[in-house]
């Protein structure tokens, strides 16, 4: 069965899913809305451009936001990535506004790519956990904060550093949504996938 499939004469495609993880800035408050393009590099360095959306989408701060996407080519041999972003305020939404001295960088931790037949293989245990087949691209040095200027196009690249990071960033979720969770008999029950929005 497939999600969707191409024009002929070859009508498989391969798809994965991808999920962004949108940093947050202390003091920066508000949403981003442009579009986000992402630039696969293979083993042979060859780039394939991988489409996330085809119209422009909000970005929260501090928020995940997974996408699936599908591709002709296998691209589970990836291990870099090149992320290009635009801004682009909406006329109907005042928030993604931005004039004068404000910036319009998309601030970002971390891209991972996964193909959509091993997160059905693996087991899901946890929401926030990641298989050994999931590929976490992040800043090459491993910084936390990766800022994206209007217009630009950045590299993301695979280490171990990436996971670390990772494990950080889980850890402090799980020490906020924790005290949540036990207040369970007072407020409404505490879901921790509301965290992340599906686009499709």
């Amino acid at each position: 069965m497939f999600l969707s499939t191409a024009n002929g004469p070859h009508y498989c495609l391969y798809h994965y899913r991808v999920t962004i993880e949108v940093a947050l800035i202390p003091g920066r408050i508000g949403p981003l809305r442009g579009h986000l393009r992402l630039y696969v590099i293979n083993a042979n360095g060859k780039l394939r451009e991988l489409h996330l959306s085809h119209s422009a989408k909000t970005f929260q701060p501090g928020r995940s936001y997974t996408f699936l996407a599908h591709h002709r080519q296998d691209l589970s041999d990836t291990q870099e990535i090149l992320v290009h972003w635009s801004y682009e305020a909406s006329p109907f939404d005042p928030s993604t506004f931005c004039v004068l001295f404000c910036d319009s960088s998309l601030p970002l931790t971390s891209v991972s790519l996964i193909g959509v037949d091993q997160v059905a293989d693996r087991r899901y245990n946890n929401y926030l956990s990641e298989g050994p087949d999931t590929v976490v691209m992040c800043h090459k040095q491993g910084h936390d904060l990766i800022l994206i200027k209007s217009g630009e196009t950045v590299k993301l690249v695979s280490s171990p550093n990436c996971n670390l990071l990772r494990k950080r960033l889980i850890k402090l979720l799980e020490t906020v949504s924790e005290p949540l969770r036990n207040l369970k008999t007072v407020f409404e029950p505490f879901d921790p996938l509301e965290t992340a929005n599906w686009v499709v």
